[in-house]
């Protein structure tokens, strides 16, 4: 029986040609959007947005370049054809930091307009990493206490509830602080925080009653609710990055459902103690809401890290939400009036971004951040907790409505005065 040859290649066929090696001022180019797109997604920049500013940064450079972003990590294949090479950039999952990011913009921003040269911006980018942070511990715990006592105004408590969400607030981020310098205690924070949350919220209602406990540790944790990264995760489905979309979301229900599992068992554990009951919240007057308009905008930024500077003009972006919402809720609901507030924060961010030559982020994720539905994402895992499955997927079901009508005011705003730089 004849058995066939093994086919081979033929014997004079030349050998598969490896890819050429870029000259040095390519290589340098190439290090250099490497490191860009890199420090992007560290800093918390969007998939849709980083893919955009590494292509222009790219193409002005004479390379032709493909990225993918996710949550996680950034591929990029530079070169074409059998000439590409592919670089895999892992990373822990960025937070958003607006001095960072504002930092990276003028980066790019100078090597675009031929003022910087690719070496100049790779070490411009070395010393943006190196570069210790503005805000110091005390600073970040203080912002985390302001932002849960101005949380307690928003969802209607009363002084006490006000005076314990700041207490508790403060407590969290003492927690928060000590944690993130241990890696394996870093990877159960949000279960941790929620314990701790509701566990001492209901030590307070038993000693100032009358408190809602349940209406405290919301407002303690509500900062470290992930209702930006919910929103985000809509924008990039939205705009088609569906990996990154997909990744974010199941990232902010993990931590929806691990914040959720903490404060249930804080709240069992606090029962099982005090035999805490949630006591009736009379709300506060008026000028308490004006009063926490200006405060929460503030705290957000200081926790965003955005430069001081920056402060005053993230100011009136927070209470233009928020009254474009509470105006757009009255008229037709919620949903809407998250897409007019929405709106409104995307055209003062724009508009901004145009006249300072700055990212428009520094504006619009502080002013977001009072319209996010993290409220409404927590409130769901919590009636999944207490076997309340309709209230359950009610809640969850507004959540996703509100992030949507958010995404669309962002996106109308984005066609109706778009910012001029990719960031």
């Amino acid at each position: 029986m004849h058995t066939p040859a093994p086919q081979s290649r033929p014997p004079h066929a030349p050998p598969p040609t490896p890819p050429t090696p870029p000259t040095p001022d390519a290589a340098v180019s190439e290090r250099f959007v490497l490191r860009l797109a890199l420090l992007m997604a560290a800093f918390g920049i969007p998939a849709h947005r980083l893919e955009d500013a590494a292509m222009s940064c790219a193409k002005h450079l004479g390379m032709e370049a493909q990225f993918f972003a996710t949550p996680t990590a950034v591929f990029a294949a530079i070169g074409s054809d059998g000439e590409q090479r592919t670089h895999l950039l892992r990373l822990e999952s960025g937070e958003v930091n607006l001095e960072k990011q504002s930092q990276i913009d003028a980066v790019l921003r100078d090597v675009l307009d031929d003022k910087a040269t690719a070496a100049e911006g790779l070490a411009r980018l070395d010393a943006v990493v190196v570069e210790p942070s503005r805000y110091g511990p005390l600073a970040m715990v203080m912002a985390q206490a302001a932002a849960s006592a101005t949380a307690g105004v928003f969802f209607g408590g009363g002084w006490r509830d006000v005076v314990g969400a700041a207490l508790v607030g403060f407590v969290v981020g003492v927690v928060l602080q000590a944690v993130a310098r241990h890696r394996h205690l870093a990877r159960l924070m949000d279960f941790v925080v929620g314990f701790v949350a509701a566990f001492l919220a209901g030590a307070l209602a038993t000693a100032m009653t009358p408190m809602s406990a349940s209406l405290v540790a919301l407002a303690a944790v509500i900062a470290l609710v992930p209702g930006l990264t919910l929103t985000t995760a809509v924008a990039e489905l939205a705009t088609r990055h569906l990996a990154a979309g997909t990744a974010r979301l199941m990232g902010a229900l993990t931590i929806f459902v691990a914040l959720g599992f903490g404060v249930a068992i804080g709240q069992r554990a606090a029962i099982g103690l005090y035999g805490v009951a949630s006591d009736p919240v009379v709300p506060l007057p008026g000028v308490a809401l004006a009063g926490a308009l200006l405060v929460a905008p503030l705290a957000l930024g200081v926790l965003f890290r955005a430069k001081p500077r920056d402060l005053p003009v993230i100011l009136p972006a927070g209470a233009l939400g928020f009254a474009g919402a509470r105006l757009g809720a009255e008229w037709l609901g919620p949903e809407i009036g998250a897409c007019l507030g929405a709106f409104v924060v995307g055209l003062a961010a724009n508009g901004w971004a145009r006249i300072a030559d700055r990212p428009s982020a520094v504006l619009s994720v502080p002013g977001i951040m009072l319209l996010v539905p993290g409220s409404l994402g927590f409130r769901s895992v919590d009636s999944f907790v207490h076997n309340d499955t309709i209230g359950g997927v009610e809640a969850a079901f507004a959540m996703v409505l509100v992030a949507v009508g958010l995404v669309t005011g962002l996106l109308l705003a984005n066609a109706a005065l778009s910012p001029r730089r990719p960031l």
